[in-house]
């Protein structure tokens, strides 16, 4: 029970790190975001943190399930994406659910972030464009008698879908595994940070830490964080809301 806790905890800091790592953009007007929400209710699977552009008709909204991993004994496949708990859906069947909210929203991005990787020799890992973290196209052009015709076929059963929103599903995938450790995290938001001009080191990330678990805890517009962003030494006296 004792390991159990301790990983739900480091869950919640890395979910949080990346939430206020992503909640910084708000001070870069070369990002152009509008608001970030922690946890949307509407989002699905896919409500960890959701990132919304100034202009929606020019830039996708990204929606993010970040995934932590306690230590490295897998990864991730194109088999363990569509593979089922006893009473539970697949992570696919998760993302596809998400995807079939917001669709209708406009355009948008439904992100998968985590520590784990693609399983070593597996097509997953082949699909994934090292740039920019979308899938590339071929899975969706391929014949169906290859390895990789044979895969769409099989998620595509497993999803249930048509061959229009599935080829649509798949291009607002974006994989980002093999993503940082908390460590790695942490110097990522403190270079951030010090970038911005904010106080950065141990002190002031658990300040934002608290702050962000405190707008996820007190719920409602407390979740919206808008670009009323300050810069301030104090991120958690100034951060607006919607």
């Amino acid at each position: 029970m004792g390991e159990q806790s301790a990983s739900r905890l480091e869950g919640d800091r890395y979910q949080h790190l990346y939430s206020w790592y992503l909640i910084l953009d708000l001070l870069d007007p070369a990002k152009r975001v509008e608001r970030v929400w922690l946890e949307h209710p509407y989002a699905g699977a896919a409500d960890d943190v959701t990132v919304h552009p100034q202009q929606p008709s020019m830039q996708a909204a990204s929606y993010y399930q970040i995934k932590w991993h306690v230590d490295h004994r897998d990864g991730y496949s194109m088999s363990t994406l569509i593979a089922r708990g006893k009473d539970s859906a697949s992570l696919l069947e998760k993302l596809w659910n998400s995807w079939n909210l917001l669709r209708e929203t406009g355009a948008v991005e439904i992100w998968l972030v985590s520590n784990w990787a693609s399983a070593p020799g597996d097509l997953l890992g082949s699909l994934i464009r090292g740039r920019e973290w979308r899938l590339k196209e071929y899975l969706l052009t391929a014949g169906p008698r290859s390895r990789q015709g044979s895969w769409r076929q099989q998620w595509k059963a497993h999803l249930q879908a048509d061959e229009t929103d599935f080829a649509a599903f798949y291009r607002s995938l974006r994989f980002r595994l093999g993503f940082a450790s908390i460590e790695d995290l942490n110097e990522m938001v403190d270079q951030k940070m010090r970038s911005l001009g904010l106080k950065w080191g141990e002190g002031p990330r658990g300040m934002v830490i608290d702050q962000v678990r405190s707008w996820i805890e007190e719920g409602c517009k407390k979740k919206i964080i808008t670009s009323g962003l300050e810069r301030n030494p104090k991120p958690s006296l100034t951060l607006g809301v919607s």
